[in-house]
């Protein structure tokens, strides 16, 4: 898995992580805390209702978010381009979109298990 200026490719069916941190709004860092959510969804592009593939994360190892990805999240994804966005929900309940809508790159996987 990797990520390039809000571009993140993987193999189809590999294993891989993400980790997610946030900034506050005067640049200082802002670790996520208990009682909040981070959500990451992968769709074909923005009017889709459903996302294809989406992950969440309620707990917070050193104030990130760490999204695990397993061979199954993307061995059924067809090879292509789809797009993604990460957002917060804060206790509030107030939403944040912390990752803007960026490139999600399925890569063709020649030795499929």
């Amino acid at each position: 898995m990797k990520l390039q200026n809000y571009h993140i490719s993987i193999v189809r069916g590999d294993s891989g992580t993400l980790t997610v941190r946030c900034k506050g709004p005067g640049g200082e860092a802002r670790p996520f805390s208990e009682g909040e959510c981070v959500r990451m969804a992968v769709k074909t592009d923005a009017r889709q209702r459903e996302p294809l593939l989406q992950k969440t994360e309620t707990g917070f190892p050193e104030g990130a978010a760490v999204f695990s990805f397993a061979p199954e999240d993307t061995r059924a994804l067809p090879f292509g381009n789809y797009r993604y966005d990460v957002r917060l929900t804060d206790r509030e309940g107030n939403v944040f979109t912390i990752v803007p809508a960026g490139d999600f790159t399925v890569l063709e996987a020649i030795a499929d298990a």
